[in-house]
């Protein structure tokens, strides 16, 4: 362990439990491997932090509230970002997520509201719920990874957002993961992907194009709701179950069905408010693609 300031910094092993300095740049010391819960919430004069290559795990909490952050180093030798990690943090920009990343938690840099860009590195295999909401002018987001999941409310407020490719592998787009990316106008879905959770993309207003995949399965509630500049939308075959008010509030969007219309009221798993009750759709059905 470097030789540090026993009383700017509590250290217990290789764990750092708590900062107690009141620096604008801070340097973790060599040798700690875990920033611990709270360690530096609240520090209100923080503006930069380095973290040595020994640490690999940011703790809960360990950064949250740093409302004048405005730079991280985090480096390579980090394995996970742990929930509400930078939570709050509202200066915090130009954040590079290591190469070794493996798991970010929920809530990590909910209301990050400087960030504009992160790019996740393929070691990454799970993303917590609501990691990045609020993130109010994120604007570009780099999917190069292995995750399976795109969990609830990862990007729900980002209204920056304009574009976004889910990554080869995701099966499950989670509720309300995009809800209100009111700037998102296009998103590139995987084959292999079964289901669109409950308000997945509710409100993206911008969005004008999204082509399903033959492997989705399932379309929750609300789905699309408030989708405004969708104008249409193909539902492959494959597709089984439908929630309610999926479609509601989309303007003049024509939905192409490419099953055939049953003889009486709609396919078994399709809910009969489907449509949210909206008179302006055309739905056409026996539609090839």
């Amino acid at each position: 362990m470097q030789e540090y300031d026993k009383y700017e910094f509590e250290i217990q092993g290789t764990a750092l439990t708590r900062y107690n300095g009141n620096k604008p740049q801070v340097t973790v010391p060599q040798g700690v491997t875990q920033i611990g819960y709270n360690a530096f919430s609240g520090c209100s004069g923080l503006a930069e932090v380095i973290i040595p290559d020994s640490v690999t795990q940011i703790g809960y909490s360990a950064f949250k509230g740093c409302s004048a952050l405005e730079k991280v180093i985090i480096p390579n030798s980090v394995k996970a970002i742990c929930d509400d990690a930078f939570r709050g943090c509202a200066l915090l920009d130009g954040v590079i997520l290591p190469e070794s990343l493996a798991e970010l938690g929920r809530w990590a840099f909910t209301g990050c509201k400087s960030l504009t860009k992160i790019d996740f590195p393929a070691s990454l295999k799970k993303l917590g719920f609501s990691a990045f909401s609020n993130c109010e002018n994120l604007k570009s987001v780099t999917t190069d990874c292995n995750i399976a999941i795109i969990d609830d409310d990862v990007f729900s407020g980002c209204s920056s957002l304009e574009e976004i490719c889910i990554p080869d592998g995701v099966t499950s787009v989670g509720k309300w993961a995009f809800k209100g990316c009111a700037s998102l106008s296009r998103i590139s879905l995987p084959q292999g992907l079964l289901s669109l959770g409950d308000g997945a993309f509710k409100d993206c207003a911008a969005l004008n194009e999204i082509v399903l995949p033959r492997s989705v399965h399932s379309i929750g509630e609300w789905t699309f709701s408030g989708c405004t500049a969708l104008e249409s939308i193909f539902l492959p075959a494959s597709v089984s179950t439908v929630g309610m008010c999926a479609f509601s509030g989309c303007g003049d969007l024509a939905v192409n069905c490419e099953v055939k219309k049953p003889l009486f009221g709609l396919p078994k798993k399709w809910n009969k408010s489907w449509l949210g009750g909206s008179s302006s759709l055309k739905v056409f059905w026996g539609v090839k693609n």
